[in-house]
């Protein structure tokens, strides 16, 4: 009995080999056990640091703007007579430029 089906086994692979089809089944194309919440998750996660991003060059909009309102009075004030160089020890440095949103999320990713 088990000769039999050793030999119904053997020639069940070899058939499926001499027609080249696959020796197992392909697995059911369903959502895999527990991948669904990992993508859940990476979307979640994408979504979050779209967010964060938006924020960032909001932010970096906002601080672009209050720098050339700075300049602006600056401007305001030499006319006026003022020496713009007392007006820039009061204002925020020139030399000074926003960090890139990448720099910025790896910051505030940082748990220090």
């Amino acid at each position: 009995d088990l000769e039999r089906q050793v030999e119904h086994t053997k020639s069940y692979y070899l058939s499926k080999l001499r027609n080249k089809e696959p020796l197992v089944p392909p697995k059911p194309s369903g959502r895999p056990a527990g991948g669904g919440a990992s993508q859940q998750r990476e979307a979640e996660l994408q979504l979050a640091i779209r967010e964060r991003d938006a924020r960032i060059e909001d932010l970096t909009r906002t601080l672009q703007l209050a720098e050339t309102r700075k300049a602006e009075q600056a401007e305001h004030f030499e006319v006026a007579g003022v020496a713009a160089s007392s007006t820039a020890e009061l204002a925020a440095p020139a030399a000074f430029a926003p960090p890139a949103p990448a720099l910025l999320r790896l910051f505030l990713a940082s748990p220090e």
